[in-house]
């Protein structure tokens, strides 16, 4: 795993550290593949997901595999309503097909976020060199998200041609 810290304001007057990193994923389309054979995904896509709508975890890591972003904030964020507006308005600027989605992660998801994160920007990248790539971040931030995004786009995936 290869580490990037950067620092970034996330929000109005408030500088969180973010850290981005990236590991190799050549092992992970196997095990999403087996998880999507699973009957309970939806396959609607939006570009803002709550608790109570969001797909399976394993639907919106293999939208990763075809060049999706996928943000992911964690439960004190969605217990911030204005937090939550502020992820409702990033997510506004990025129609369906613009590969960005923003969901939820919850403690049934797997582990916290490092401390004093609470935002995981995500991209699978490709198809060439595959590996995954995250950064955290303390707050909300467009800036930060539109930065990430543009850096990783979906033709940068294992499957650029896929939706």
């Amino acid at each position: 795993m290869h580490t990037h810290s950067q620092s970034h304001v996330c929000g109005a007057g408030y500088e969180s550290r973010t850290e981005r990193d990236t590991a190799d994923l050549s092992e992970l389309s196997a095990s999403v593949r087996q998880a999507l054979a699973q009957p309970d995904v939806s396959t609607e896509y939006r570009t803002f997901y709550t608790t109570t709508d969001r797909p399976a975890k394993e639907l919106l890591v293999h939208s990763l595999e075809h060049g999706y972003t996928v943000i992911w904030y964690d439960e004190t964020l969605a217990a911030n309503g204005a937090a939550v507006a502020d992820l409702k308005g990033i997510a506004a600027k990025y129609p369906i097909g613009d590969h960005v989605v923003i969901a939820p992660w919850t403690t049934k998801d797997g582990g916290p976020f490092p401390a004093g994160s609470h935002l995981a920007l995500t991209h699978w990248t490709g198809p060439s060199k595959q590996q995954g790539v995250w950064e955290y971040c303390g707050k909300v931030s467009g800036a930060v998200a539109h930065e990430f995004v543009s850096s990783y786009p979906k033709t940068n995936s294992p499957e650029p041609e896929a939706d």
